[in-house]
């Protein structure tokens, strides 16, 4: 499967198709992208919506993981509002 992701398009319904979709595949699943930016976002934003995780939570787990979440401040920001609006509790 092949889903173009470009940040400034990225939205909360695209984002949710992604996810959809990530949950439907085999495991292990390889995301991928040119520069892991986007891919990382999306894989945590996968982990962090299906573990119920805090914004703050999923950036702590970001961090522990060598993601940098400053380095794109409006994919940060969308980050963090989708994980608060979807994240699935425990």
């Amino acid at each position: 499967m092949n889903i173009p992701v470009k940040v400034a398009e990225l939205s909360e319904e695209l984002t949710t198709e992604i996810l959809k979709q990530i949950d439907d595949l085999p495991k292990p699943a390889l995301i991928h992208c040119g520069v892991g930016m986007r891919a990382s976002a999306i894989a945590l934003m996968n982990v962090a919506t299906r573990q119920g995780m805090t914004p703050e939570q999923a950036f702590e787990k970001a961090g522990q993981i060598g993601f940098d979440c400053s380095a794109n401040p409006q994919m940060k920001e969308f980050f963090k509002n989708y994980v608060e609006k979807h994240s699935q509790s425990k």
